[in-house]
């Protein structure tokens, strides 16, 4: 199984429109330039191409280089749309929903998932397809990563019972909430569906919401899901999914 970073889902127009929108309900409750609640409210940093979202460089020449195209633009969302496709890399495609990162200095698997299942990767009956995909990572670890101690997650996805009921209990019993993480796709991929499009109800109250908002912590109180983390030892997994642990 590939086990590099998952393929993120491609990022529709309308997602950025969404984003701009929140954007400039920022700029009109705080004294942030428009620029500005980009940087820290938006993807729009690493649609750049830049690949440092939770540092973002405001001085960066590629950051420079589309704030002057989107400042000028005549549709912005269309235009963030079109920065973001022609930067995006290529990334290994694979049919499992399922891979991790593996960090040497601290022996933990950063758990990730892709939506990669045109049956519905989170259905019912998709649910023995899921934990077979988790199965057989879990089995390459114990070859390629003999040393991991521990497993970590990070996403909106621990708000749902039929993501969580996909891991060990004891992975996902006390997820705690992660602030400010707004320029990543976390924050914004419940707005997405699984073909790829936005969808509508919810962005539509979305944007309901912020236009009544009138605080910053109003506006970060709209969003449908906080960013939860999870972590344990890495023993559980080998005993929920009844893999027998490196010697």
């Amino acid at each position: 199984m590939e086990v590099t970073a998952a393929t993120a889902p491609s990022m529709p127009s309308d997602l950025f429109a969404l984003q701009l929108a929140f954007a400039r309900r920022v700029v009109a409750v705080t004294d942030l330039s428009l620029p500005d609640a980009l940087l820290q409210y938006t993807t729009c940093y690493s649609a750049t191409g830049l690949r440092h979202p939770f540092t973002p460089d405001p001085d960066a020449l590629e950051w420079h280089d589309f704030l002057a195209g989107f400042l000028i633009a005549e549709d912005q969302a269309v235009y963030v749309h079109t920065v973001y496709l022609a930067r995006r890399k290529t990334e290994t495609e694979r049919i499992a929903c399922f891979s991790y990162r593996y960090e040497e200095e601290t022996r933990t698997l950063q758990m990730q998932f892709a939506n990669k299942d045109p049956l519905g990767s989170l259905k019912q009956e998709r649910i023995d397809a899921r934990l077979a995909e988790l199965r057989a990572l879990i089995e390459g670890v114990c070859v390629d990563h003999p040393n991991a101690t521990h497993v970590h997650g990070q996403s909106w996805l621990y708000n749902l019972p039929a993501y969580c009921r996909l891991f060990p209990p004891a992975f996902v019993s006390a997820p705690v909430p992660v602030p400010g993480e707004y320029t990543v796709l976390s924050s914004w991929g419940p707005f997405m569906d699984r073909h790829g499009g936005v969808k509508p109800n919810l962005a539509t109250a979305f944007r309901t919401a912020i236009a009544s908002a009138i605080t910053l912590d109003a506006l970060l109180a709209c969003f449908p899901y906080r960013i939860l983390s999870v972590s344990c030892d890495i023993a559980h997994f080998y005993t929920h999914y009844g893999v027998a642990p490196p010697a």
